[in-house]
């Protein structure tokens, strides 16, 4: 049975009222809205990208690129750049990045099957995961 529990219960968290009707706001008060199993790749991607529940980003970050190596809102592989993002601001976990890291490696022949629009980077942002592995 799925947790339907809102982000907003959940974390205890409360709406932003702060009355500047920004897209970021109004996308903050939806997102919080949403039980944790209905956050979306753009909203996993805005919340590495604002440090919004970082943990809980990550998490569901690795699961969705574990699920699909090219998954992104705006372009493809735009889930692994925020992963990489969260490893260039420290924002990730030791446990998390060990995830992260055995998923890349085990994915390994998986993704070198598939083409990407952008080979180039979606291999290096592979290569920086794979740089910082012991």
């Amino acid at each position: 049975m799925e947790n339907k529990e809102r982000i907003k219960q959940v974390y205890e968290l409360e709406y932003d009222e702060s009355g500047f009707n920004s897209g970021l706001v109004e996308w903050y008060n939806s997102m919080i809205d949403k039980s944790i199993e209905e956050l979306e790749v753009e909203d996993v991607a805005r919340m590495i990208r604002q440090n919004i529940l970082p943990k809980l980003a990550i998490d569901k970050a690795i699961e969705i690129f574990g699920n699909d190596p090219r998954a992104g809102e705006l372009y493809e592989g735009e889930v692994l750049e925020v992963l990489c993002l969260s490893i260039e601001r420290k924002i990730i976990d030791s446990e998390q990045f060990e995830r992260l890291a055995t998923l890349v490696v085990t994915l390994d022949e998986k993704i070198k099957s598939i083409e990407f629009e952008d080979e180039e980077e979606f291999r290096q942002n592979l290569g920086y995961i794979l740089e910082h592995h012991d």
